[in-house]
């Protein structure tokens, strides 16, 4: 079965109360004229309830009349549409907005390279100096380079040695058959050494196809995490060489503010936990400056995408200003405008037509130089995020008639008047306008005028 070509909807002609009045006193008055003589060809004169249907029953509107209808629903629609965005992304910069962007905190370091970290919600703003000392170390066991396929220099038989570590201590037994490689008995060696769960790491190296040795390494860094091997029965840990400490085990060591501090890992607690860092490497007597506060960058997409949102605006009112109210217009270029001078201070610039565009360097020194000047001005109670939310939610809520063009919009209702389309959608808010038009794919904005 072939589909069907695409059509328009019906729609219902506007049916004006003035027209359906003259209407109804011209057929008055012809009655009156004709009075006893009746009307030609026997015809009756169409009462009230006859003219409301054959009103409905007119042929749809022309082409043009719908083009029309498409460019007012077209309008309406894009304005809902960059409203909606507007309010969304100046709340992302709301001060009612506990997770907004100036509550997002980082860390800044002098040098990310010898110490560097990060910040959770609720981080206050201070600012630290620390010189790394010495970096916090686990302790590491190097054995001996023994010939792999070699056999290992020990009696067939078990070889029992003591682990001890800062989690316990235990004595473990590898078991020697005879002519055993040595790549076979460090296995069985690193193998019990895992098994024993006492805090430690022991793995392979084969720095050549031909050699291998075994590496013991502590999982935990600082000086209480040393840990040794002893023989207990037999030559094991002699023969391969796991008792020969390659690195110490040792504490990070730094100056915070100037007093001497101890660590037993290289990841270090400020503010309750809110506040981590990370020790790289030592600083060799160069101080660090560790800033906690606004995470510049986050701000600055905030800002910069609050700035897209309203230019997009701006250009819909614009391209669409025909089918919108003069009051409206003004209203919106007034809010922008008045923005100016207080937004120009932290690298964001109002143009003339009611654009906006950020200065991503500007912004980033006003906030480096006075970031709580950048967040008076951006996202206080009377900031600018705040006030051009305030506008576009009103916007949003307000009837449509609050910013229609009066000649397609009706402005008030009256009480007299049947309810027409347009009248009908005066009434509605541009939000209820934009829920109805995602709802329904685009059809009700066309069945409305």
């Amino acid at each position: 079965m072939g589909m069907l070509a695409p059509r328009e909807l019906p729609r219902l002609p506007v049916i004006n109360d003035s027209t359906l009045i003259a209407a109804l006193a011209e057929a008055e008055q012809d009655s009156q004229e004709n009075a006893g003589e009746g009307l030609p060809f026997s015809a009756v004169l169409p009462t009230a309830a006859q003219l409301v249907a054959q009103a409905l029953a007119n042929p749809p509107p022309t082409e043009l009349h719908l083009q029309f209808q498409r460019h007012v629903g077209n309008a309406l629609t894009l304005l809902a549409a960059a409203t909606s965005d507007v309010a969304a992304a100046a709340s992302a910069l709301s001060p009612n907005n506990a997770f907004n962007a100036f509550q997002q905190v980082s860390v800044v370091s002098s040098n990310p390279n010898v110490v560097s970290g990060t910040a959770s919600s609720g981080a206050r703003i201070s600012t630290v100096r620390m010189a790394v000392l010495r970096l916090a170390a686990a302790q590491e066991n190097v054995g001996d380079l023994l010939a792999r396929e070699a056999p290992v220099a020990l009696e067939p038989g078990p070889h029992s040695f003591e682990l001890r570590t800062f989690a316990g201590v235990k004595v473990l037994t590898v078991p020697v058959a005879p002519n055993e490689v040595n790549d076979s008995v460090l296995t069985q060696m690193a193998a019990a050494i895992n098994q024993a769960n006492l805090g430690v790491i022991a793995t392979l190296a084969r720095p050549t196809p031909s050699t291998v040795q075994i590496a013991i390494t502590s999982t935990s860094s600082g000086s209480a995490s040393g840990f040794s091997l002893t023989d207990v029965d037999g030559w094991l840990v002699r023969v391969t060489g796991a008792a020969h400490v390659a690195r110490e085990p040792q504490d990070a060591a730094y100056l915070l503010d100037g007093v001497r501090t101890m660590s037993p890992t290289n990841h270090l607690l400020l503010q309750g936990g809110k506040v981590q860092l990370v020790l790289r490497m030592i600083s060799r007597g160069v101080e660090q400056t560790i800033s906690v506060g606004p995470d510049a960058e986050a701000v600055l997409d905030a800002v910069t995408h609050l700035a897209g949102t309203v230019s997009q605006l701006a250009s819909i009112i614009r391209d669409n200003q025909r089918y919108l109210s003069p009051t409206f217009v003004d209203d919106f270029g007034s809010a922008i405008q008045a923005l100016r001078p207080s937004l120009q201070d932290v690298g964001v610039t109002v143009e003339t037509d009611n654009t906006l565009s950020v200065n991503a360097d500007a912004f980033r020194y006003a906030f480096d130089e006075h970031p709580e000047k950048v967040e008076a001005v951006v996202a206080s109670p009377n900031g600018a995020a705040q006030r051009i939310g305030q506008f576009v939610t009103e916007v949003l809520s307000a009837p449509i008639s609050r910013f229609g063009a009066p000649e397609f919009i009706p402005a008030m209702l009256p009480r007299t008047s049947h309810p027409t389309p347009q009248m009908l959608l005066a009434s509605h808010s541009l939000s209820a306008l934009l829920y109805a038009q995602l709802l329904a794919q685009g059809l009700f904005i066309n069945s409305l005028f």
